[in-house]
């Protein structure tokens, strides 16, 4: 077992535990019930905003969902009409995803996966790379895929890495969208378009490390939900996105599908 700070490979990923994924952050310790409660009120709007803009982007209707986690991107990809498989290491994530939404989350891994090849049309990573050997599961999506990937992500600004670092929290492998980007392209993933959101309407909610810092009063949450779309859109307008925004889309066409159209 490695004691320094080098990140795990697959391999390495796939030999620990339950517990050993907690000790390096491929899991985390989340409190599942306050979590559940934020999903119901200004986190939860947030990610219905997220949510339509990831699908928006996806090309076909069968869909992989890397990192399902609570189930509930999965619950609204069903609800939208796509054939969804999801998928996550978790165990208790699974179980919960089930409870919570009715969705069965496969316990499976992105790294090595039972499918066939072209098996799905989108994949797509949802705040899931910084748990993964990227360069393994980005080549084992690209041979399960037939048109896109899809990676949504906390972008690495300069107010993200100061939050994590007050909050005291770690991911197995942090790296920003450049990073993704490249590896890609190793791939053959040259057409790749991106886009951010999110301004403080996400860290007002607390995420899944916080507690929400607005009043927990619907009006004052649409409120800072319109405020937040306001002003990303000004953000954009003036070309300062990536200084200010706490998410990115990347799209990445498969070569084929992209010569095809």
């Amino acid at each position: 077992m490695k004691t320094d700070k080098t990140p795990l490979n697959y391999r390495e990923i796939m030999a620990l535990s339950e517990e050993e994924r907690y000790e390096h952050n491929v899991y985390h310790r989340w409190d599942n019930a306050a979590n559940q409660r934020k999903l119901g009120r200004l986190y939860g709007m947030v990610a219905e905003k997220e949510d339509a803009e990831i699908v928006a982007a996806i090309s076909g209707r069968r869909v992989l969902d890397v990192g399902a986690g609570y189930g509930f991107f999965a619950r609204r990809l069903i609800d939208h009409g796509f054939e969804v498989t999801a998928i996550d290491p978790n165990q208790e994530l699974c179980q919960l995803a089930r409870q919570w939404y009715g969705v069965e989350v496969l316990r499976h891994d992105i790294h090595e996966m039972p499918f066939p090849a072209g098996s799905f049309n989108t994949v797509i990573f949802r705040e899931s790379v910084e748990h993964l050997d990227c360069f393994q599961a980005f080549r084992e999506a690209d041979r399960l895929v037939t048109n896109s990937v899809l990676i949504f992500q906390t972008h690495l600004s300069p107010a993200v890495r100061l939050s994590r670092l007050l909050a005291g929290h770690e991911e197995l492998r942090p790296e920003g969208l450049e990073y993704y980007q490249d590896l890609l392209r190793q791939l053959g993933y040259s057409h790749q378009e991106v886009t951010f959101r999110d301004i403080f309407a996400l860290p007002l909610s607390g995420g899944t490390l916080t507690q929400q810092l607005v009043p927990p009063i619907r009006l004052v949450e649409n409120l800072v939900v319109s405020l937040d779309e306001w002003v990303n859109r000004l953000v954009h307008s003036f070309r300062t996105e990536r200084l200010f925004c706490w998410r990115f889309l990347l799209r990445a066409q498969k070569p084929s599908a992209y010569l095809s159209t």
